[in-house]
Formats: structure tokens, sequence, C-alpha cells
């Protein structure tokens, strides 16, 4: 029986065809995406005083364990900072991480990002959003809460 050299140009075409139409995310798809989730960071993140946003920043970028350095961090802040420490406490109630807007943000992000495909790993993807965050200054609080919440 002959084969045919059609066939396997058919299905590499086809191929070619189905994966053109699936969206398949490129790194501007990962920067864009990192633009979104910082917007959405800042806005659940709104709350927070400034000196609690810096002490974030700072203690994700130390070796170890996150949760420990920022602590240590925010006892340190506080002890050389006793006004601006009590000025804080009187707002507890008022500093809260804003999730039910960050949750919707994400949703919608979620939905506008639902058709883009990728053949890497979740914790590939994770890393290309960590690292297209990275590059946008002023983002530096996102860097540092998806650092938080991705402990390993």
């Amino acid at each position: 029986m002959k084969r045919s050299f059609k066939q396997p140009v058919l299905a590499i075409l086809l191929i070619s065809v189905f994966f053109s139409a699936c969206n398949v995310a490129t790194d501007k798809d990962y920067d864009n995406a990192a633009r979104d989730i910082c917007g959405c960071m800042e806005t659940a993140f709104k709350d927070f005083p400034k000196p609690m946003k810096d002490l974030m920043v700072k203690a994700s970028k130390m070796p170890g364990d996150f949760d420990k350095n920022f602590q240590s961090e925010i006892e340190n802040y506080f002890e050389e900072n006793p006004l601006e420490a009590i000025k804080i406490m009187a707002e507890g109630d008022k500093i809260k991480f804003n999730e039910k807007d960050g949750e919707k943000c994400m949703e919608d992000l979620k939905k506008k990002y639902d058709k883009l495909i990728s053949f890497e790993s979740d914790s590939k993807i994770e890393q290309k959003l960590l690292d297209a965050v990275n590059k946008i200054p002023g983002c530096e609080l996102t860097s540092a809460a998806l650092k938080a919440s991705n402990k390993k």
C-alpha cells in the first residue's frame, strides 16, 4: 500500500491551525497579566498604612521565612517609631486587606485571561508571572504579596 505524503502534511497543518486558534500565552500576555495583577493588589492593599506596605516589601527581599521576617520588621519599626505605632494601632479596625475588592478584581482577570493556554506547569506559569511583576516599577508590594503567598 502506497502511503500518501499528504497525510502527515495535513496533520501538521491541522495541528498548527488548532494551536494558532488557541491563543497560546506569550511574554506580552504575561506582562499584561502582571500589570493587571499589580492593579488588583494595589486595590486590595489600599487600606494598609504605607509603613506596613514598606515593611512587607522589605521582608520579602530578605532571605528566609517571610512571616518571621515581616513580624521582626514590624517589631523593629514599632520600637523605633513608637508614636507611629500608636497611630497605626489606633486605626487597627481600618487596617485590613480588602479581600472583597481584591477577589473580585482577580475573578475579573481570570475571565479576561481564561482563553489563554500554556503548556507550562502551574509553578512555571506562577514564576513567569512573578518575573513579569518584578519588572514593573512601583509593583513591589504585589511582588512581596505574591512571594509571601507562594512560600516554599
